[in-house]
């Protein structure tokens, strides 16, 4: 199976009417995305909470050449209306879903194929699960079309880590 739907970032506005629901969205399908924030506290209040962090736990503001870098998985209107945000003065957060505190089990399973780019892939009680999964999303890569990498991250009670190692193992098999 190869993937040949074109996929792109999703880029929630804090001050959208619809903000919230997105960013909600966005959360429950487990999907990255581009947050451009608001400079109404009440506003980044309500994100924060919808997050389960604060002002001073949301990632790093992007930069200009961050945002450029992330550009070919965003839309072109997406990609134009974080970049105008950004021009206006505008924090605007590329937001993983390993950094979240939701992201945790019970809320998720022990092991997750994940992207740094898309976020969760799929999630698994066991790993022999999590490895299939992975060699799925490997060979449904579209050689055509360059593919953020995905790894197998596995809980461990506070943190999640990545089996890299064990995933390059599983490649040369």
């Amino acid at each position: 199976m190869v993937y040949t739907e074109e996929r792109h970032l999703a880029v929630v506005s804090a001050d959208a009417n619809d903000g919230p629901a997105r960013l909600k969205e966005q959360l429950h399908s487990g999907r990255n995305f581009v947050l451009v924030g608001s400079r109404k506290p009440h506003v980044m209040d309500t994100v924060c909470a919808l997050l389960r962090t604060s002002l001073d736990r949301l990632p790093k503001p992007l930069s200009r050449n961050s945002l450029f870098m992330l550009g070919p998985h965003l839309g072109p209107q997406e990609f134009d209306a974080a970049l105008e945000a950004l021009q206006q003065g505008e924090s605007v957060y590329f937001v993983e879903h390993l950094d979240l505190a939701a992201t945790q089990p019970p809320k998720v399973r022990r092991y997750l194929v994940y992207c740094d780019v898309w976020g969760i892939i799929s999630q698994h009680d066991e790993l022999h699960d999590a490895e299939n999964a992975w060699t799925d999303y490997l060979a449904a890569v579209n050689a055509q079309r360059p593919a953020p990498e995905a790894g197998i991250y596995k809980w461990e009670g506070d943190y999640w880590r990545s089996l890299e190692t064990e995933t390059h193992l599983l490649r040369q098999i």
